[in-house]
């Protein structure tokens, strides 16, 4: 099937030993692609991932991926001519308990943004942040964070496109990738601005 076509399992596979060997797989999700996975404890995980329209989903379980619950659109599934929405996710677990979720934001304004969860991913943030959003095309994101042991944040993602082409999926026109390091406290103080 082409990428939008159904269906799109998602599964999570773990290892108990380094890699050596692989549990059965478990479904995450149904017609979703692109996911992220944040486990909170052995038993609760939070999963957020890209749905067929565009958007970005997430939705949570209790018992180590038995059933899932709480299905919820976070972000916008806007149209222009083809699909481009906000997605795909990157959850973060921060020093305080809160979880930024950041994505790609593939209309203009072009860039990566983020929403924030102090509740252990059961509601986001009306207020949004943004770690850039001046990309030239609309084949962005991607990031992905890592929380360094001093709480530093570093987060790298994905742009390609120009203003003249901004979305070409068969030639990346000036694709490149780039970091962006700040601290937990500067992230959270964006989110109370």
């Amino acid at each position: 099937p082409g990428f939008h076509d159904p269906p799109q399992p998602t599964f999570l596979l773990q290892s108990a030993d380094g890699g050596e060997s692989w549990g059965d797989p478990i479904l995450l999700g149904d017609r979703m692609n692109e996911g992220d996975v944040l486990m909170l404890s052995d038993t609760e995980w939070l999963f957020a991932a890209r749905g067929l329209d565009e958007a970005t989903y997430t939705c949570k379980t209790y018992d180590g991926g038995k059933s899932w619950q709480g299905l919820q659109q976070v972000t916008d599934d806007r149209q222009r001519g083809e699909a481009r929405g906000e997605h795909p996710p990157d959850l973060t677990l921060l020093g305080d308990g809160s979880i930024p979720m950041l994505f790609g934001r593939r209309f203009p304004p072009c860039g990566v943004q983020g929403v924030l969860s102090f509740d252990r991913g059961e509601s986001w943030s009306e207020t949004r942040v943004s770690l850039t959003d001046d990309l030239p095309g609309d084949d962005t994101g991607y990031p992905s964070t890592a929380r360094l042991d001093d709480g530093t944040l570093v987060t790298v993602y994905y742009s390609a496109g120009t203003s003249d082409d901004p979305h070409n999926m068969g030639e990346a026109k000036d694709a490149y990738c780039m970091s962006v390091r700040y601290s937990e406290a500067e992230l959270l103080e964006a989110f109370r601005a």
